[in-house]
Protein backbone atom coordinates (compact mmCIF):
# COMPACT_ATOMS: atom_id res chain seq x y z
CA UNK A 1 0.00 0.00 0.00
CA UNK A 2 1.40 3.17 -1.51
CA UNK A 3 -0.10 6.07 0.75
CA UNK A 4 0.41 8.66 -1.59
CA UNK A 5 -0.73 6.35 -4.88
CA UNK A 6 -3.06 7.60 -7.51
CA UNK A 7 -5.66 5.26 -8.99
CA UNK A 8 -7.49 6.15 -12.86
CA UNK A 9 -10.58 5.13 -13.54
CA UNK A 10 -9.69 2.10 -15.75
CA UNK A 11 -7.75 0.87 -12.50
CA UNK A 12 -10.37 1.65 -9.72
CA UNK A 13 -11.74 -0.57 -7.10
CA UNK A 14 -14.42 1.34 -7.75
CA UNK A 15 -15.67 1.16 -11.67
CA UNK A 16 -15.12 3.84 -13.55
CA UNK A 17 -13.99 6.45 -10.45
CA UNK A 18 -10.44 8.01 -10.28
CA UNK A 19 -9.44 8.29 -6.69
CA UNK A 20 -6.47 9.92 -4.74
CA UNK A 21 -5.46 10.14 -1.09
CA UNK A 22 -5.88 14.15 0.51
CA UNK A 23 -2.78 15.32 0.53
CA UNK A 24 -1.63 19.00 1.32
CA UNK A 25 -1.37 19.71 -2.55
CA UNK A 26 -5.02 18.10 -3.61
CA UNK A 27 -5.94 19.74 -0.90
CA UNK A 28 -4.86 23.33 -2.18
CA UNK A 29 -5.83 22.23 -5.47
CA UNK A 30 -9.25 21.26 -4.55
CA UNK A 31 -10.02 23.44 -1.72
CA UNK A 32 -10.56 20.55 0.84
CA UNK A 33 -11.57 20.97 4.02
CA UNK A 34 -10.63 17.16 4.96
CA UNK A 35 -7.00 16.73 5.86
CA UNK A 36 -7.42 12.83 5.51
CA UNK A 37 -9.55 10.63 3.18
CA UNK A 38 -9.25 9.86 -0.23
CA UNK A 39 -10.34 12.07 -3.17
CA UNK A 40 -12.58 11.29 -5.70
CA UNK A 41 -10.63 13.03 -8.79
CA UNK A 42 -13.44 12.04 -11.74
CA UNK A 43 -16.39 10.26 -12.10
CA UNK A 44 -16.94 8.23 -15.85
CA UNK A 45 -20.59 8.89 -16.82
CA UNK A 46 -20.87 5.49 -17.69
CA UNK A 47 -19.80 4.46 -13.84
CA UNK A 48 -22.27 2.45 -11.81
CA UNK A 49 -20.98 4.75 -9.41
CA UNK A 50 -21.91 7.80 -11.29
CA UNK A 51 -25.54 8.47 -9.50
CA UNK A 52 -24.01 8.50 -5.67
CA UNK A 53 -20.43 9.57 -6.34
CA UNK A 54 -19.01 12.99 -7.87
CA UNK A 55 -15.24 14.69 -8.42
CA UNK A 56 -14.28 16.65 -5.29
CA UNK A 57 -16.45 14.49 -3.22
CA UNK A 58 -13.68 12.85 0.12
CA UNK A 59 -14.59 9.85 1.39
CA UNK A 60 -13.39 9.93 4.75
CA UNK A 61 -14.79 6.49 6.33
CA UNK A 62 -15.95 2.79 4.45
CA UNK A 63 -18.26 0.71 6.64
CA UNK A 64 -17.36 2.93 9.59
CA UNK A 65 -13.55 2.31 9.41
CA UNK A 66 -11.51 5.99 8.64
CA UNK A 67 -9.41 5.82 5.17
CA UNK A 68 -6.36 7.56 4.53
CA UNK A 69 -5.19 5.64 1.48
CA UNK A 70 -6.25 3.68 -1.70
CA UNK A 71 -5.25 0.81 0.18
CA UNK A 72 -7.61 1.43 3.34
CA UNK A 73 -10.19 2.16 0.61
CA UNK A 74 -9.70 -1.32 -0.83
CA UNK A 75 -9.48 -3.39 2.68
CA UNK A 76 -12.62 -2.05 3.62
CA UNK A 77 -14.93 -2.51 0.66
CA UNK A 78 -17.28 -5.19 0.78
CA UNK A 79 -17.87 -6.76 -2.53
CA UNK A 80 -21.72 -7.42 -3.62
CA UNK A 81 -23.05 -5.92 -0.73
CA UNK A 82 -24.05 -2.39 0.61
CA UNK A 83 -21.25 -0.18 1.61
CA UNK A 84 -21.34 3.02 4.15
CA UNK A 85 -19.45 5.77 3.33
CA UNK A 86 -18.89 8.87 5.35
CA UNK A 87 -18.02 11.59 2.50
CA UNK A 88 -18.17 15.50 2.61
CA UNK A 89 -18.72 17.48 -0.18
CA UNK A 90 -18.41 20.97 -0.52
CA UNK A 91 -18.54 21.65 3.42
CA UNK A 92 -21.13 19.15 3.83
CA UNK A 93 -20.85 15.59 4.93
CA UNK A 94 -23.43 12.72 5.24
CA UNK A 95 -23.51 9.25 4.70
CA UNK A 96 -23.96 7.35 1.45
CA UNK A 97 -24.82 4.13 0.10
CA UNK A 98 -22.75 2.60 -2.60
CA UNK A 99 -23.51 -1.07 -4.07
CA UNK A 100 -19.96 -2.44 -4.73
CA UNK A 101 -20.59 -3.74 -8.45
Amino acid sequence: DYPTAIVTVEDSPLEGVGLEPVTEETRNQWNLEEEKGVLVTEVSARSPYASVLTAGMTIIEVNDVTVSSIGDLNENLRPGRVNKLWVSFRGNRGYVALRLE
